[in-house]
């Protein structure tokens, strides 16, 4: 079974944190990442512009990937790892949604990528040079 984590920037302190996303109520402020420490449960309210879902994948490193993690592949390229709404699937004559990283002049989903082959080198939260 594929484990459904979230990470995204404390409003805090700016950290990265891990764990399960929910909402208190219905104020847009309140997003938090709920994480669990033996017994004792912790909440952080997040920026909901950082939040970014575990594709379910580990790089070659074993780095947990998730999305909007810039990713390099096993020829250089840099990707971003990306969830799309509308993915077209001429081949099953449908449309679908999920995570792609788009590498090496093909776009992949996250079933199909290589991920023993690409290793996760930053965000775009963070990193935003490494895109250019």
């Amino acid at each position: 079974m594929r484990e459904i984590l979230f990470k995204a920037k404390r409003i805090d302190n700016g950290e990265w944190i891990i764990g399960n996303l929910y909402r208190f109520d219905r104020d847009p402020k309140s997003w938090q990442i709920q994480t669990v420490n033996g017994y004792v449960c912790h909440s952080n309210i997040v920026d909901p512009e950082t939040v970014c879902q575990y594709i379910g994948l580990k790089d070659k490193n074993g780095i947990e990937i998730y999305e909007d993690d810039i990713v390099r592949g096993e020829k250089g390229i840099i990707a971003v790892v990306k969830w799309e709404e509308d993915i077209d699937c001429d081949r099953y004559w449908m449309t679908a949604a999920g995570f792609l990283i788009d590498l090496d002049d093909h776009e992949y989903g996250v079933d199909d990528a290589k991920t023993d082959k690409i290793e996760v080198i930053g965000n775009i939260y963070d990193n935003p040079e490494l895109l250019k």
